[in-house]
């Protein structure tokens, strides 16, 4: 008898394996298929166009109740809802990520890019505020240029380009000059947040920053 219930218990957990592998891969696939659809449509401009946008958002929908994991299906889930203006659903879809990894600075940030889009500024710079301090939280000991024009990004959001050109310009050495001197005049000199959220943000955002 014992031997009965030990196979049961056996063939109950390779199942539930298999089930959520199984699960795993079918949101991926359901992902892959809504982003090609974006990536094609991408801001519709006429009913069919809408339609095939619809029909991207259910198949998100379906790949986060098969993995409510599989990050990709939120992300691309904002893609759609900030490229249609739906701001207040995309912040929705923002906070499930940041359920997921409450210490990726760049969610954080990207609340307060749909946030400030929805005109409520005052909320969206407390958004910015967080995400600078968990972005200087895990890279506190990090001097790398990449990380260099990141920080200034941020800074630029909350305090302006000026104190982000500033903060640049206290970074360069030799190794990083010709690069960061690049960026502050294709970039921090003409910044404006409204356009650098339409331009550079909203744009198809990536998974991970």
């Amino acid at each position: 008898m014992k031997r009965i219930v030990f196979v049961i218990v056996v063939m109950v957990g390779v199942y539930a394996c298999i089930s959520k592998d199984d699960n795993e891969a079918r949101s991926i696939k359901l992902n892959d298929k809504a982003n090609n659809i974006y990536m094609r449509i991408g801001i519709p401009t006429n009913s069919n166009d809408s339609v095939l946008i619809g029909d991207a958002l259910m198949l998100l929908d379906s790949a986060i109740q098969l993995d409510s994991l599989n990050k990709s299906a939120y992300v691309n889930k904002m893609n759609i809802l900030t490229s249609t203006k739906e701001y207040g659903q995309a912040i929705s879809v923002i906070r499930s990520l940041q359920l997921l990894d409450s210490h990726n600075y760049y969610y954080f940030f990207l609340e307060g890019c749909a946030l400030y889009k929805s005109e409520d500024s005052k909320k969206a710079f407390d958004k910015f505020t967080i995400s600078l301090n968990k972005f200087d939280s895990k890279y506190a000991n990090t001097t790398s240029e990449n990380i260099i024009i990141r920080r200034a990004v941020l800074i630029a959001f909350l305090q302006g380009k000026e104190s982000a050109i500033e903060y640049v310009k206290s970074s360069l050495d030799s190794s990083n000059e010709l690069n960061l001197n690049v960026f502050i005049e294709s970039v921090l000199e003409s910044f404006e947040i409204e356009s650098f959220i339409d331009n550079s943000i909203f744009t198809r955002s990536e998974q991970l920053k």
